[in-house]
C-alpha cells in the first residue's frame, strides 16, 4: 500500500537527452505523480564552481542539461496524465515577459499539467555568460514573480518597478491553470522560504528532512498569518538515497507533500545526463517497492 498524502515524483536530471521522452512515458505508466527536469546554463569547464558549492564534483560541468521548458513541451505531447515540473528554473537569467510567455504556452500545450520550481541561482558564471547581473538576482526574482502574476491575471497587464517597467500590453494565451501554474520557490535558505511565502505557492528544498520539516511549519504559519489562501506545498528533492515506503510515510507525516526521487543506483555520483532508456526498469522496480499502482494493460 502506497504512503498516504505524499506525491512521488521522478527527477529526470540524470537522463540522457535522447531518453527523456521515453523515460517520462515509462514514469507515467508506472504511476508516478510527475517528472521533473533541472537546469544549468553555463557551468565552469573545470568544475571548480560545482566543488565550491557542494564540496565535491556532484555532477560534471559538461553533463547534459537540456532546456527544461522545451523538453517538457516534447514530453507533454508524448504523455497524457503525468504532471511536469522544473527543479529549478533559474529565473533571473531571463526576461519575465518572455518567461511568462513560455510558461503559459507550456501549460496550455500540456492541458494544465505544469508545476514550476523557480530559484535565484547560485553560480556567477551563468550570469556572466548570459549578461545578467548576479548581485541583483534576488530583487529581480521578486519583481519577476510579481510581473508573471500580473501577466497571468490582468486583461491589460502593466508593471512599473525598479528592474522591469512596461505600459499596458496584451498577453494571451493565459495559462490553462487559473490563475497560474503552481510556482514553487526553490532553495534551502531562509530567504528562499520567505520568498515562497510572500510570492510563491510553495517551497522546494533539499537537505536534512528535520530542517525542512521545521521550515515547513514556520512557512505555513507565516502563510496563514499573511492571509493567503489555499494550501502551501512543500516538496523535497532526495539526492543521496531512495526513500523506502516507511520513510515516505514519515515524510508525509512531517508535512511534506511531494518528494522528488532518482530511482537509479549511485545517485550520489556524477551521473547527470547519463541514464538511458535501457535503465528504465529501475522506474518499475521502485514503483513496485513503494506500492504505486501499475495499470493492468500495457500503455507503452
Amino acid at each position: 500500500m502506497s504512503p498516504a498524502r505524499i506525491k512521488v515524483a521522478v527527477n529526470l536530471a540524470m537522463a540522457r537527452s535522447h531518453s527523456l521522452v521515453e523515460l517520462a512515458r515509462r514514469a507515467e505508466y508506472c504511476g508516478y505523480d510527475s517528472v521533473w527536469l533541472s537546469e544549468h546554463v553555463a557551468l565552469g569547464a573545470d568544475g571548480a564552481d560545482i566543488v565550491a558549492r557542494y564540496g565535491r564534483l556532484l555532477y560534471l560541468p559538461d553533463a547534459e542539461f537540456v532546456s527544461p521548458l522545451v523538453a517538457l513541451a516534447a514530453i507533454a505531447q508524448a504523455t497524457s496524465r503525468i504532471r511536469l515540473g522544473v527543479s529549478v528554473l533559474i529565473a533571473p537569467l531571463r526576461n519575465p515577459v518572455m518567461l511568462a510567455r513560455d510558461i503559459a504556452t507550456l501549460d496550455v500545450l500540456s492541458s494544465g499539467r505544469l508545476d514550476l520550481g523557480l530559484g535565484v541561482g547560485w553560480n556567477a558564471n551563468e550570469f556572466r555568460a548570459v549578461g545578467a547581473d548576479f548581485s541583483t538576482r534576488g530583487s529581480r526574482t521578486d519583481e519577476m514573480l510579481d510581473v508573471i502574476r500580473t501577466l497571468f491575471t490582468s486583461a491589460r497587464p502593466e508593471y512599473h518597478g525598479r528592474h522591469f517597467d512596461f505600459d499596458p500590453i496584451g498577453f494571451e494565451p493565459k495559462p490553462e491553470q487559473r490563475p497560474s501554474p503552481k510556482l514553487l520557490i526553490g532553495g534551502n535558505s531562509d530567504a528562499a522560504r520567505r520568498r515562497a511565502v510572500r510570492r510563491g505557492d510553495g517551497w522546494l528544498a533539499s537537505g536534512p528532512i528535520e530542517r525542512i520539516a521545521e521550515g515547513a511549519v514556520r512557512a505555513r504559519r507565516d502563510w496563514l498569518a499573511s492571509g493567503r489562501d489555499g494550501h502551501f506545498e512543500v516538496a523535497v528533492t532526495m539526492m543521496d538515497h531512495l526513500p523506502g515506503i516507511d520513510e515516505l510515510q514519515r515524510l508525509a507525516d512531517a508535512g511534506i507533500d511531494r518528494v522528488l526521487v532518482s530511482p537509479w543506483e549511485d545517485v550520489g555520483t556524477p551521473r547527470l545526463g547519463t541514464v538511458g532508456i535501457d535503465e528504465a526498469d529501475a522506474l518499475d522496480r521502485y514503483a513496485t517497492s513503494i506500492g504505486l499502482a501499475l495499470p493492468t494493460t500495457d500503455e507503452g
